[in-house]
Formats: C-alpha cells, structure tokens, sequence
C-alpha cells in the first residue's frame, strides 16, 4: 500500500505516460508516411495507453483494486518501454522513458 502523496504522484505519472503513449503513436504511425506498422508494437501501445489510464481512474478513485492494477500497469509499461527503445524516433524515446517511471512508481518504488 503506498501513502496518498505517493498516490497521487503516482496518478500523474500514469497520466503523463498515458499522453505521451499516445503522442508517439499518432505522431510515429498515423502521421509519418513512411513508417512500416509493427502490429504488435501498436497493439502494446494500445495496451499501454488503455492500463494507464485504467490504472490512474482506480486509483482516483481509491478502488480496492488498485494496487493488483498497478502491478498489471507495471508489467504493460515495463514491456512497451522495451518495445519503444527499439525506434531511434523522439516521441518513442520519451514514450519509454515514461512507461520506466511509471512502472517503477506503480511498484511503489518511490
């Protein structure tokens, strides 16, 4: 169980990486013309975007279930961070960066 400030910290680094998740994506593939669509790239982003804004709800909410959902949150970030690092493109980058922190903050490592 982490403390409130801690909670709340930890929403807003859900929703941070939820937005930027999503920046990257429309920005990586419905944008760019000549990018070739890695369908299980795109589908963990997907992944990564709905769990993080899923987790940041439950936690606003004070569900009972919000800490088996930040483990659920972790794992998703933890494996759409790798996925991201594999595109040498900014949005990807800063995308991955953020999953790290918000796995690492939903695992209550503060």
């Amino acid at each position: 169980m982490i403390k409130e400030e801690e909670l709340q910290y930890c929403i807003n680094v859900a929703w941070s990486c939820r937005h930027a998740c999503q920046t990257a994506m429309y920005n990586w593939y419905l944008i760019s013309t000549d990018v070739v669509v890695d369908a299980k790239h795109l589908q963990l982003m997907t992944d990564c975007i709905q769990i993080c804004q899923l987790a940041a709800d439950f936690m606003t909410r004070n569900s009972n279930y919000g800490d088996q959902l930040r483990e659920i949150c972790a794992t998703i970030c933890d494996d759409c961070a790798v996925s991201c690092d594999k595109y040498d493109h900014e949005d990807m980058l800063r995308c991955a960066d953020l999953c790290r922190k918000c796995a690492k903050y939903c695992r209550g490592e503060f």
